[in-house]
């Protein structure tokens, strides 16, 4: 029991190098959306993508007794979406709000007698390409905190190599972030420097990223 505690604590864990604000009043948090808000405004062509989120947990479940190695897999690496509004020069990368949907937590506990209690909250990332800002909102445990940094500037590196995702052909990039390897696939039929998190600047919407801890697919593109 102490280990699965251990485990769901972990999903709440942030870890970064920038300032980390905790803001103690909501008002201060609506001053944060006003100047996204200003920022966007005077644009009016924009897309909205959705991306499905999926953990990669096999180090952390290998702590795990094997008996109930799968049911805890299924519960933690369920997928997240996010929605990803993209501006002219800036977008905005938010967690959706599932919070009036079900889980599947009282069939797990029903069924092995161990309840997965995992730290929710909401997320939404600001970048602006423009000015190399970036912005991390987060709230978790009932308490709001502000993340605020330089835009990273990725040093990507363009691979031959093709693929289709849905009905995008998509070419290869390689780099790596904090001495871990990550893999991005994007297609220049969407022409904006943008993708999911704190991925950016290919030459093309970024459709899929996989790093060692977490991937990052498409399933939806709109056009506003």
């Amino acid at each position: 029991m102490k280990q699965l505690c251990l485990l769901a604590i972990t999903i709440a864990t942030i870890s970064c190098n920038s300032q980390v604000i905790k803001k103690e009043k909501s008002k201060n948090m609506e001053t944060t959306k006003t100047i996204v808000s200003n920022k966007t405004s005077d644009i009016q062509d924009s897309y909205i993508i959705t991306y499905e989120e999926t953990k990669n947990m096999e180090d952390q479940l290998s702590q795990v007794p094997e008996s109930l190695r799968e049911q805890v897999r299924k519960q933690l690496t369920a997928p997240t979406n996010y929605d990803l509004t993209i501006y002219e020069n800036s977008s905005i990368y938010e967690k959706q709000d599932l919070s009036k949907k079900s889980t599947n937590s009282d069939d797990l506990k029903a069924e092995s007698g161990v309840q997965i209690i995992q730290m929710k909250g909401k997320s939404r990332a600001y970048k602006n390409r423009k000015t190399n800002q970036y912005l991390n909102e987060s709230s978790i445990l009932g308490k709001d905190f502000l993340i605020s940094d330089e835009l990273r500037n990725i040093d990507w590196i363009l691979n031959p190599d093709t693929k289709k995702i849905g009905q995008y052909d998509c070419k290869k990039a390689t780099t790596t972030i904090d001495n871990s390897p990550v893999e991005a696939w994007y297609t220049a039929s969407i022409p904006v420097s943008d993708g999911p998190d704190e991925f950016w600047g290919l030459p093309g919407l970024i459709i899929e990223v996989k790093t060692i801890n977490k991937n990052y697919l498409a399933t939806q593109i709109i056009k506003s």
